[in-house]
Formats: C-alpha cells, sequence, structure tokens
C-alpha cells in the first residue's frame, strides 16, 4: 500500500481533488513518470521542480516536450539522444529538423536509420549506412528511394533475396545483378522474371538465364511462360510434362505454342469446365468428349458448349445444371442453340419427353415472352410457328405447361394445349385431376368419355357433378350424388334427367315446397318411394322403387 510520502500516493491525491498540492511536490519530484503525470493531469503545464528527473528518461522528456510543453525540451535531449528511437521520434516530432545530438543513437538502427534519411535529411544519412546495409529491405528502399542509384554497401544483403534482388536488377541497376542471381535462381517466378525483364530487356533476341532453368521447368506456369517468352525450340518433354500438370497452362501452351492438340495436358484440362469449353473451341474446333463431364457440371459453360456446337444436345448432366440454374438467359440460350439450325434439321428424338429439357423451354418462353405468365407463354407458343411445329406434336410443350401450372395452379392453358396437340401424360391428367373445373372440361371435350383420375374433385362439386352425369357418363355418377343431395334444385333436376326417383335427394326437396311438388308429380314418382330417406337402406329401396309398374 502507497505510504503518504511517495509519489504515487501524492499523485493520486492531487488527481482526486483536483488541483496541485504544493506541500508535497518535492515527493511528486522524486519519480520521473509521476512527474510527468502530475504536469499532464494536475498543473497541465510545466513542473518545474520535476523537470531534473524528468529529464533522466529519454521516454519521459520526449512525452514531456509534446504534451506538455509542445516545443523543444533541451533539458532532457542528452538523455533522449542516447536512445535512436526517442532520437527520431524527438526530431520529427518535436524539432521537425535535425537533431545532431541524436544521429549517432539513429545511425545504430536500420529502421531509423532509413526513416531518418527520408523524412528528415530527404537525403542520404552516410552514417547509417552501415546499419541499413544490415537490412535487405531498408537497403533496397534506401538505394531506390533515397540514392536513387547502386548501393554497393547493401548489395551483399540484397542479393540473398530474389524479390530484392530482382528489383534491384530490374528498377536500380537496369541490368545484370551477379550479386543476386544465386537467390534468384532458387525461385521459379523471378528467374522468369529476371530472363525476360533484365536479361532481354531492350535486345532483339531473348537471353536464357541457364542458371535459374531448373527452378523455372519445375512450376507450370513459369515453364510456360519460358518456353512462351525465351525459349521455344525443341521443349524438352520433362517441361512438356510440368505444364501438364495445369490445366489453363496447358490450354494455353496448345493454343499459343503448339497451335494444335496438346495431348499430355488433356487429363488437367479435362478437369474444368472453363478450360475443356476452350480448348474444344479453341484448339480441337471440334467436341471435346473427355472434358464433358467437367463442363456439363457448369451451366455457363455448358451453354456456350451447345452454342459453340449448335443443333446438338448437351448430356442429361448438362441440361440438369442449365436447368437448376434459374438463369432464364441461360436456358433461352441454350434453346436457341438447338433450334440455330433450320427445324428441319432438328430430329423430333432430340426433344425426347423429360423434365430437364422442359424446365430450360420454360426458361426460354419466359426470357423471350417477356415475362413468366402463362397468357404470355402460351401466346408466345401459338404465336411462334418455327418454335411450335418443332416441339408442338411431342411432349415438350405438355411439360412445359405441366411446369406453367404447378407454378401458378392454373390448369386452364394446360388443357387448351392437349386439346391442340392431342397429347398428355398421367403428370398432366393428375394436375387437372385436382381442380374440379379443369377435370370436368378435360372429360367433357378432350377426352370425351370418364376421367377416372378426376371424378374425386368432381364429386365435390354439385352442380360439376351433374353436368358430368348429364354430359360425360350420360347416366347415374354414384360419387357425386352426396354432393348433388345437398341441393334441392339439383336432387329435382337429377331426379328428372334420371327419370327415376333420387331418394339421396329428397331430404333436400322436401324443404322446398314447389320444388317437392314437382317432384311428386314427376312420372317416375310412387307413394310407395314417400318414405324418409335412409342410408343404410338406400340400394334396396331404390332397386324396389324403380321396377313398380308404370301405372303405379
Amino acid at each position: 500500500m502507497k505510504t503518504p510520502n511517495s509519489p504515487e500516493w501524492a499523485y493520486i491525491y492531487a488527481a482526486e481533488i483536483g488541483k496541485p498540492i504544493p506541500e508535497y511536490e518535492n515527493i511528486i519530484a522524486t519519480d520521473a513518470k509521476i512527474s510527468l503525470l502530475y504536469a499532464k493531469n494536475v498543473l497541465k503545464g510545466r513542473f518545474t521542480a520535476g523537470e531534473q528527473t524528468i529529464a533522466s528518461s529519454a521516454c519521459c522528456s520526449f512525452e514531456y516536450a509534446q504534451d506538455v510543453l509542445k516545443g523543444r525540451f533541451a533539458l532532457g535531449e542528452d538523455v533522449i539522444s542516447r536512445s535512436a528511437q526517442y532520437s527520431f521520434l524527438y526530431s520529427a516530432q518535436i524539432l521537425s529538423a535535425r537533431f545532431p545530438k541524436g544521429e549517432n543513437a539513429i545511425a545504430k538502427s536500420a529502421e531509423y536509420s532509413y526513416s531518418y534519411a527520408k523524412t528528415i535529411l530527404k537525403a542520404p544519412f552516410p552514417l547509417g549506412e552501415k546499419a541499413i546495409a544490415a537490412s535487405v529491405e531498408h537497403a533496397f528502399n534506401y538505394s531506390s528511394l533515397i540514392l536513387k542509384k547502386s548501393f554497393p554497401l547493401g548489395e551483399k544483403v540484397i542479393g540473398s533475396n530474389a524479390f530484392y534482388a530482382f528489383h534491384y536488377a530490374h528498377n536500380i541497376l537496369h541490368g545484370p545483378f551477379r550479386a543476386g542471381e544465386w537467390s534468384i535462381a532458387k525461385s521459379s517466378i523471378y528467374s522468369y522474371k529476371y530472363a525476360c525483364y533484365v536479361l532481354s530487356e531492350g535486345k532483339k533476341y531473348s537471353v536464357r538465364f541457364i542458371r535459374g532453368e531448373d527452378a523455372v521447368y519445375k512450376d507450370a506456369e513459369t515453364a510456360y511462360l519460358y518456353t512462351r517468352d525465351i525459349y521455344r525450340p525443341c521443349t524438352p518433354f520433362y517441361v512438356e510434362m510440368t505444364i501438364a500438370q495445369s490445366a489453363k497452362y496447358s490450354y494455353l501452351y496448345a493454343f499459343n505454342i503448339l497451335k494444335g492438340p496438346f495431348r499430355e495436358g488433356e487429363r488437367a484440362i479435362e478437369k474444368s469446365a472453363e478450360y475443356s469449353y476452350r480448348y474444344a473451341v479453341d484448339v480441337l474446333k471440334r467436341k471435346f468428349f473427355d472434358g464433358e463431364k467437367a463442363i456439363s457440371q457448369d451451366a455457363k459453360y455448358s451453354c456456350m458448349y451447345a452454342e459453340a456446337f449448335a443443333g446438338n444436345r448437351l448430356n442429361c448432366s448438362g441440361e440438369t445444371s442449365i436447368a437448376n440454374s434459374n438463369n432464364i438467359e441461360l436456358q433461352a440460350r441454350y434453346m436457341k442453340s438447338l433450334f440455330k439450325f433450320p427445324t428441319a434439321n432438328v430430329s423430333p428424338h432430340l426433344l425426347r419427353l423429360e423434365d430437364i429439357i422442359a424446365k430450360i423451354a420454360y426458361g426460354y418462353m419466359q426470357y423471350v415472352a417477356g415475362g413468366s405468365s402463362v397468357k404470355k407463354i402460351y401466346e408466345y407458343i401459338v404465336k411462334t410457328s418455327r418454335f411450335e411445329d418443332s416441339i408442338i406434336h411431342n411432349s415438350l410443350c405438355t411439360r412445359v405447361f405441366i411446369l406453367l401450372c404447378k407454378a401458378t395452379k392454373n390448369e386452364a392453358y394446360l388443357i387448351r394445349h392437349i386439346r391442340k396437340c392431342g397429347f398428355t401424360d398421367n403428370e398432366a391428367e393428375n394436375i387437372i385431376a385436382d381442380n374440379p373445373q379443369c377435370a370436368y372440361i378435360y372429360a367433357r371435350q378432350v377426352l370425351k368419355r370418364r376421367f377416372f383420375t378426376g371424378e374425386k374433385s368432381i364429386a365435390k362439386h354439385p352442380r360439376l357433378a351433374l353436368a358430368y352425369a348429364q354430359n360425360v357418363l350420360k347416366g347415374r355418377f354414384p360419387a357425386g350424388e352426396d354432393a348433388i343431395a345437398k341441393s334441392a334444385e339439383l336432387s329435382l333436376t337429377y331426379a328428372n334427367f334420371l327419370n327415376e326417383p333420387f331418394l339421396k335427394g329428397e331430404v333436400s326437396m322436401r324443404k322446398v315446397d314447389s320444388i317437392w311438388d314437382e317432384y311428386k308429380n314427376a312420372p317416375y314418382y310412387h307413394d310407395l318411394c314417400n318414405v324418409v330417406y335412409d342410408p343404410d337402406h338406400y340400394n334396396d329401396c331404390l332397386l324396389w322403387a324403380t321396377h313398380l309398374p308404370k301405372d303405379r
């Protein structure tokens, strides 16, 4: 615990009461750091009694000059001059000029010697060059930014680093740097750059960097670049095998150097969608079958590949990538590639029944029709005879309309299409069957016979159930009688249509006197049928009632 006679206690007490305590300043003045804090936070100005103590610390002297005096602190310059860091900071932030007293200390540090030369002297600093020459980074920067010429004292250390050795040769010497060639030769990329931008710079012919070729030929990129720019004739086999490890550089080697196929590199190329496509189009000028697996996994290159070889469908994986991309522009481009040639050249088997091509066609029609509505797409198909003639007589349009109906729950255009082309399938019928109105229209106008799949939904709709019985079945519709029986009017119509009693509907007909009177006066009505409908005995009652003599 701090005692009342300690500098720390005296400072804390002064800070808490917020005003100077002259009676304790002699105690505070015995500690450099506490004296600095007392001057900064309590006095907010000079603390003359403590300056001698502050001047014993380089750090405190610099901070006292910076934060309290906001200018030169002559008393502390001797101690500051013994520190490279604070000598530089004092020179840069307090004096904004040279600090001769501290130059000997600064000269011992590569970092502060370079910074002192750059920011304060803005000229060479010979006193610090020995220290600078020990640091590769500062030696290069000193040569490049301060001397702006060679720095012989630092060339040994610069030559030990491939990066700085190359840039020293290229940007400062503008020619070979023999001291750095051993380190450059260990780096593939800088060996290539040294040969290209230093040894061959300004010459009519390329100059090889033989010392670095071992490193160059171990990397696919530099092996290709070196072969392209420096040494092309008779590329050794082991160099080609290095290039062959990279899809990108195998393609570039084939395209720019061989001007033809590069069989050794095709194994790497076939793993890349981009370079398989480029190799096929730019080098082979035909399909690249080995690369189609990679191409098919990328929607963009699948589409471009199909466009390059128009009229030919992709494999299933390629079409799946395009269909699942949700990019209607790509889907449109793919469909256009299939129909790039006259429709006579597009055989029907190319557009066989499958969801994948239907999704693509759907995207195509969204794109060219200018919208995703059923109406716009249907109008496009109807008005565009070339597209319609190619696919209207097979399942593709049906599959497209199935997708439309699933997206919009509008089955009317599906029925209209089926009526036009006369083609349907189970999936289309299942969609239609879920909508009672469409199911009834489909049965009556398209099938013109019973539509078993749709009867379940039709049976739930009283008027449609009655119409289905009258216009499609031409007879009783047992599944729909429960719905019909809920309406007195429809029950009477149904009984008149059947020309026989409709016991299930009598419960509702009894509630409407006019309908019940008409029903009782019908020729098929019998007194013995005047019983309350009993569901458990309905079939027996109906059979008995319908076989009574006509005069009853």
